[in-house]
């Protein structure tokens, strides 16, 4: 414990000194005027800077709400992931579908577990047509590939399906 509250106070004491000097110099050298600021941040350590670079109040609960909303997606993802893994298709269905509508983290990833789990139900327009929304010209030829080898097993599916 003792280890450990030296080595906050020396980072903290580097940073303070990190700050002072780089607020010297850039003073110096642009002939402007700066304080120096110790914030706080929780539990996280504290901010050195300028008073112009202080994060602002709004924006630190901006930053909290952006989070959450990836934490929301991904605690979907993995409750869908166990009912995929259950065989519970059409909740895991549910599950994903919230991960994707909240548009948070990876819609690739999200819209991948959307394509995989349609399959399963034999959805095959609903899978295409996740495939045609995530599809992006810039990704990986391996990226490509994937979606065009799963565009290939789909159309099959939904051809043998239909005779």
């Amino acid at each position: 414990m003792r280890k450990n509250t030296f080595l906050t106070l020396s980072i903290f004491i580097f940073l303070v000194l990190l700050g002072v000097g780089s607020l010297l110099y850039s003073s110096s050298v642009m002939g402007k005027k700066s304080e120096l600021v110790v914030q706080p941040m929780g539990k996280k350590g504290f901010f050195v800077g300028d008073g112009e670079k202080v994060i602002e109040p709004d924006h630190a609960s901006e930053y909290r709400k952006q989070v959450k909303g990836i934490d929301d997606a991904w605690e979907n993802i993995g409750i869908g992931n166990s009912y995929y893994q259950a065989g519970d298709y059409e909740k895991a269905l549910e599950s994903y579908r919230k991960a994707y509508a909240m548009d948070k983290g990876s819609q690739t990833f999200i819209g991948f577990k959307l394509i995989e789990t349609y399959e399963k139900l034999k959805r095959y327009d609903d899978a295409l047509a996740i495939l045609d929304d995530i599809v992006n010209p810039n990704w990986s030829q391996k990226g490509i590939q994937k979606a065009s080898e799963t565009r290939t097993r789909l159309l099959a599916a939904k051809a043998a399906q239909q005779s």
